[in-house]
């Protein structure tokens, strides 16, 4: 008796040239977006009745829109983190499973992205601080993200270890769940306001007391100071892009010259 095997057809992928492509294009709208964007970032004065942003010493501790873009990040860790569940759990119900392992990788390694950026934009909506149970939340967030990436490093190692599989799953789903919770938590905050105003303490000097002042007597001597967007921002970018593209052909011919002579 004769056994076929089928063989799936490979997909297409595109060119490298035309991945290149996108990936800059992407990245160049995204500069551009922080460009424009950072039209708000300007030195803001006596911020003490505006609920909209706080801002003191030359250096923002909250702005008000940046809790809409902060709730878009959270929102898309979540549901990047129960798609890439879900993907899981129903692996041959609905999709091949070679379906399922494209969106559980594409999901997972969006939901990484995403706390990255929940994190980074959640330093700009401070308030009152972070409760004790809330940082222990988040060290659960971070913790299980890490050891769920570092086991599934060991799987691709070793595939034929299906327990290190089950514990990836653990790890992450335990970073997942406590983002759940601040999720939902978060959904009962609509109204979110920049309502406090950072003040010195008493023992540290006796001759600063009261609330901090809108300028910092040293941001002349900062290398960023009144050229943040193009004398600092761009230059920062494109400087050490360009340079590291320029190293590395100059490596390859280099290389190319050494071993053709």
């Amino acid at each position: 008796m004769q056994v076929y095997y089928y063989e799936p057809t490979p997909r297409a992928q595109p060119p490298p040239s035309l991945r290149l492509f996108i990936v800059s294009s992407v990245f160049v709208i995204y500069a551009a977006i922080v460009v424009h964007a950072s039209g708000f970032f300007s030195r803001h004065e006596n911020t003490w009745n505006d609920l909209s942003v706080t801002y003191v010493k030359d250096k923002y501790s909250c702005i008000r829109s940046m809790f809409t873009v902060h709730m878009i990040c959270t929102w898309t860790t979540f549901l990047s983190g129960l798609f890439a569940i879900i993907s899981r759990l129903f692996v041959h119900c609905f999709f091949t499973k070679d379906t399922m392992n494209t969106v559980h990788k594409i999901a997972g390694r969006t939901y990484i992205m995403g706390l990255l950026w929940t994190s980074a934009t959640a330093s700009l909506i401070r308030n009152e601080g972070l409760p004790f149970g809330t940082i222990i939340s988040f060290a659960w967030v971070l913790g299980g993200v890490t050891f769920g990436w570092l086991s599934i490093l060991l799987v691709n190692k070793d595939q034929s270890t299906a327990n290190l599989k089950y514990l990836h799953g653990a790890f992450m789903f335990t970073s997942w769940f406590s983002i759940a919770g601040r999720v939902f938590n978060y959904a009962t905050n609509k109204d979110f306001t920049c309502y406090t105003y950072p003040a010195y303490k008493p023992a540290h000097h006796k001759n600063l007391t009261g609330l901090l002042p809108d300028r910092d007597s040293y941001y002349d001597v900062y290398p960023w100071a009144h050229k943040e967007v193009w004398g600092w921002g761009l230059p920062l970018l494109y400087g050490p892009f360009l340079s590291f593209i320029l190293l590395v052909l100059i490596w390859k011919y280099t290389k190319m010259y050494i071993y053709n002579a």
